[in-house]
């Protein structure tokens, strides 16, 4: 380790414990507390087991990819890209400094952390002390950690995607939500259009704004769609005649590709939409998956966890007949986990790849059940107001 890695991880240990001394400075709950510490050990844990152990985890190549790339270019520029060249291009400048692959899960497992903060700051302390611990418990997940605290896509998304929340809930300034959608276009261009898609439907929800600055709001969505489409399927599918034959040929192709891939593989000729959705949220499951692996054991507990936990949400749904005026941020972070589910639903070729696809689109989902369940603490018990 050379004296910038050692200053890097000097540096990141005190932001960390400054971040977490800050967090625990806000809430005098000792439940709060003792959740932020263990949410600290859980994530930076399992970063240290991935990134040490990193060589035994033969199906997960992301991060070897990444630094190998940055290593054998020869030029920072040619790295700029979308998808995995971007991130690369992100690494490049610290790889070529000398800093290894463990440092870069500390850094890339700090931005997550970053990320997750400012969600629980969105929360509101108060709510988050009075918020059932069945609830908290989802962001104490191994595999949420897995995703989020590694060299990777899904902290600088998880980042990107939490920032986001932030502008639309304080409505900040639309160039930097614009910023933000271009740097989640660049890591992963189809979620980028998912999330533009769910904002053009509120806007045009919003009673408040005109028939007139409406019809612009859809020119300027059908440009942005048409010209995002065009190069997410030129640049990152790799298509490169865009017609009816060339895109049928690729579909044919990666269906081709992806069947029995890996060891957990689903068919997408074999299934449909309604089947992936369950295979997305719930798989594997004790009895009704075989089980092969250690990883896919733990998995299948998380998901009884996430089953239970779906069932409480419905009973609580069904029995207080929930009809309520939800905060826009809400109403957004709701239809982007929606719409992101369903997306990933429609090309999920393996359990492992589904399982990875969460990070993106639960967090929203538990934010706005959270912030709905404390509206109906509020109008229900008399919740004490912040």
């Amino acid at each position: 380790m050379n004296i910038l890695a050692l200053g890097i991880c000097v540096g990141l240990f005190g932001y960390i414990g400054y971040l977490l001394k800050q967090q625990m400075g806000l809430t005098s709950s000792v439940k709060l507390k003792s959740f932020l510490v263990l949410f600290t050990f859980v994530h930076f844990s399992i970063s240290l087991v991935f990134a040490s152990y990193l060589d035994s985890f033969s199906n997960i190549n992301d991060p070897k990819d990444f630094f190998t790339m940055a290593t054998d270019s020869n030029s920072w520029l040619p790295l700029i890209g979308l998808g995995h060249d971007f991130i690369a291009f992100l690494i490049y400048p610290l790889v070529k400094a000398g800093v290894g692959i463990e440092v870069l899960f500390l850094i890339f497992s700090t931005i997550s952390y970053v990320a997750f903060f400012k969600y629980f700051k969105l929360i509101g302390v108060k709510t988050l002390e009075k918020t059932s611990v069945l609830y908290l418990l989802f962001y104490l997940i191994p595999t949420i950690h897995v995703w989020t605290a590694f060299l990777g896509k899904e902290p600088l998304l998880m980042w990107l995607m939490v920032v986001l929340l932030e502008i639309i809930k304080n409505k900040k300034s639309y160039t930097l939500g614009v910023l933000v959608l271009g740097f989640i276009f660049l890591i992963r261009p189809h979620v980028c259009l998912v999330l533009i898609f769910v904002l053009f439907i509120l806007k045009l929800g919003d009673p408040k704004i005109s028939k007139k600055y409406k019809i612009k709001i859809i020119i300027a969505f059908t440009i942005l769609i048409v010209a995002g489409a065009i190069l997410f399927m030129k640049f990152f599918l790799g298509i490169e005649s865009l017609n009816v034959e060339s895109i049928s040929n690729y579909v044919q192709e990666f269906k081709n590709q992806t069947t029995n891939k890996g060891g957990s593989a689903i068919s997408i000729e074999d299934t449909n939409l309604g089947t992936r959705i369950l295979y997305l949220l719930w798989m594997p499951l004790p009895y009704l998956y075989k089980i092969k692996t250690s990883l896919q054991a733990l998995v299948a507990l998380e998901n009884i966890y996430y089953v239970g936990i779906m069932l409480c949400i419905g009973f609580v749904c069904v029995k207080n007949k929930l009809k309520m005026t939800i905060e826009k941020e809400v109403q957004f972070a709701l239809m982007a986990a929606v719409a992101l589910m369903l997306l990933f639903a429609s090309y999920l070729y393996n359990l492992g790849l589904g399982n990875r696809m969460k990070i993106m689109f639960l967090p929203y989902f538990f934010y706005a059940w959270i912030q709905m369940n404390k509206r109906l603490f509020d109008k229900t018990k008399g919740y004490e107001k912040r």
